[in-house]
């Protein structure tokens, strides 16, 4: 259910907008913007200065979403305030193991992409290679062909000339 909007001061209001504004470019799925505001002055208004609380639980949180397999639920920014998750954010020690564990799937990502990028210049190499085969050949046998051809001429010539020369 979402929070029905509230009119707050415009302190507040500017304070939820900075917020957003540092959260929502990080966040896996920033969702409605103004909903996040909205909620985050809310809870500014109830609670006071909560950027800290707030920035600290993002940054958690943002390792642990980092971790989820692709197509994983990831609460928008409004629906992570709203629902309190902000208020709980992972065991540290948790979120350690999982830095390891993204910086090593970072690196292995990282890997396979240098991998895909030398094989993809490798097989363009590879086709360049062939395909300047595939035009010396061609050059070849255009030279094969012009000097048979030179040659029937000159052989004809010869016959024409025998035949004339015999007249």
């Amino acid at each position: 259910m979402r929070p029905a909007p509230a009119a707050h001061s415009p302190e507040i209001e500017q304070q939820a907008r900075e917020i957003v504004a540092e959260l929502a470019p990080h966040h896996p799925t920033p969702g409605n913007i103004a909903l996040a505001r909205s909620v985050i002055a809310s809870l500014i208004a109830v609670n006071g200065d909560i950027r800290a609380k707030l920035r600290a639980s993002h940054e958690a949180w943002r390792v642990v979403w980092a971790s989820y397999r692709e197509g994983r639920f990831k609460p928008q920014l409004w629906r992570w305030v709203a629902d309190d998750d902000w208020t709980e954010p992972p065991d540290t020690e948790e979120v350690r193991k999982l830095c390891k564990s993204n910086e090593a799937k970072r690196k292995s990502q990282e890997r396979d992409e240098q991998i895909r990028i030398a094989v993809e210049k490798q097989e363009r190499l590879k086709a360049e290679e062939a395909a300047e085969a595939a035009r010396k050949e061609k050059e070849w046998w255009a030279k094969y062909n012009a000097a048979c051809e030179a040659k029937k001429a000159a052989k004809a010539a010869e016959v024409a000339k025998e035949q004339s020369d015999a007249t």
